[in-house]
């Protein structure tokens, strides 16, 4: 969410953003991958298949409770729906960073950090409304935004210092987020936790771009054919590791601890098997429709 709000603010510039064509493009580079993931999460769980949760599926509201649950297939659809629903608000939000600034956006966010303290408050799920939502995710694109304006105003030699320190902030907020319960743990804490994450996030944004802007060795090289194909490893990855991992057992047991184990499964197993299918995913797929794309920007 964080990276989403800082590449479309950061490249829209001082442009003038036609809104259909801007949408046009969003659906060309998502959509097409995600209808293909339905069809194969429905060949795989036929059973599940309903008529509401298909609609709100392709619809892009596969974060509500009846949307398709189709196994570790369709388990990351809730964020597809989340930001493409944020990018249907992003040229209003563009419109007013642009007009007020950004304090209009971070008002935004402590209206947003209101409301789910309120509604967690009155009872409603902790999970639906400081996670699963856009509700939850904004402060995350809206620091996305502002980091953007950050980058295009600041020293970047300046921004390039934080990188490391960086690092240790988003490894150090993955080990509390961890040590407080994760993900199933419904907590009052989770009210506050996407504006801390996306904090933490928004500063490794800033620092890792002013880092390696210019970087063109073959780690720079590999890094940028990877983020080529990121989407289709954000949506496979989590399949891969359940079907050779979990289900079929596939997996390295060097005997050294479970956090060795998982870096090794990690790293020798779903990763290399992860990125040749998403490689052949975004060459057969996705390629073919973003030549399709327009241009948005006046």
């Amino acid at each position: 969410m964080v990276l989403s709000g800082f590449l479309f603010t950061f490249g829209a510039a001082e442009s003038r953003v036609n809104y259909f064509g801007f949408i046009w493009n969003r659906v060309l580079r998502i959509y097409p991958l995600f209808l293909l993931m339905i069809v194969i999460g429905a060949a795989l769980y036929p059973s599940r298949l309903n008529l509401l949760g298909f609609l709100e599926t392709v619809f892009f509201m596969a974060n509500l409770p009846d949307a398709l649950a189709l196994g570790p297939v369709t388990a990351l659809f809730w964020s597809i729906s989340v930001e493409f629903q944020f990018y249907l608000i992003f040229p209003f939000l563009l419109f007013l960073l642009r007009r007020y600034g950004v304090l209009s956006l971070v008002l935004i966010m402590a209206a947003a950090l209101f409301l789910r303290a309120a509604a967690v408050y009155a009872g409603y799920n902790v999970l639906d409304i400081a996670y699963l939502s856009m509700l939850a995710r904004i402060d995350q694109f809206l620091l996305g935004m502002i980091a953007a304006k950050i980058f295009s105003v600041a020293d970047r030699s300046i921004l390039s210092r934080f990188f490391f320190p960086s690092i240790a902030g988003v490894l150090s907020i993955s080990l509390l987020f961890n040590r407080l319960g994760g993900w199933f743990e419904l907590a009052s804490w989770r009210v506050v936790w996407p504006l801390v994450e996306g904090a933490a996030w928004s500063v490794f944004l800033l620092s890792y771009t002013a880092h390696v802007r210019n970087n063109t060795n073959i780690i720079g090289r590999a890094l940028s054919r990877i983020g080529e194909i990121s989407y289709s490893v954000y949506l496979m990855h989590f399949s891969v590791w359940w079907y050779f991992c979990v289900a079929n057992k596939w997996f390295l047991d060097l005997g050294a601890g479970p956090l060795i184990n998982a870096l090794a499964n990690s790293f020798l197993i779903i990763l290399p098997v992860t990125v040749v299918l998403s490689t052949a995913a975004y060459m057969l797929v996705e390629k073919p429709f973003l030549s399709l794309r327009i241009r948005y920007l006046r």
